[in-house]
């Protein structure tokens, strides 16, 4: 029984190696636990009811958006509803947009702690 069971470890962890298993960062647990329900693992969103997130978003619209995710969104012309996420410090806040960023915008510089905390002073 007891070699079994390490033969068992033995193969999982060899497993692993091949399949070069890490720890999701820190961005993509934040992202699983906040944003994942609704925007899905890929970032597409479900379609008519909440919107992929946009490459453009990440390259030139980058205050917009943390002020979204900041301010949330409730807009009765779209129907869109996003609940704020004021609660994340800007540490947070930059490793789940740069986990985002890695799934659709990758070529986009880094968002920052000091950026997050630039962008929240203009949000309204």
């Amino acid at each position: 029984m007891k070699k079994n069971l390490s033969n068992l470890l033995g193969l999982g962890i060899t497993l692993c190696m091949l399949a070069q298993c890490q720890r999701p960062s820190q961005g993509e647990q934040l992202y699983l636990a906040t944003c994942n329900a609704c925007h899905m693992e890929d970032g597409n969103g479900l379609v008519d009811l909440i919107p992929a997130f946009q490459p453009e978003g990440f390259e030139t619209n980058r205050k917009k958006l943390i002020c979204t995710v900041v301010l949330g969104i409730n807009d009765a012309n779209t129907g869109y509803f996003m609940p704020r996420y004021n609660t994340l410090n800007d540490a947070d806040l930059a490793n789940v947009l740069n986990y985002i960023r890695s799934l659709k915008a990758e070529s986009s510089p880094a968002f920052t702690d000091k950026e997050i905390e630039s962008a929240r002073q203009d949000c309204r």
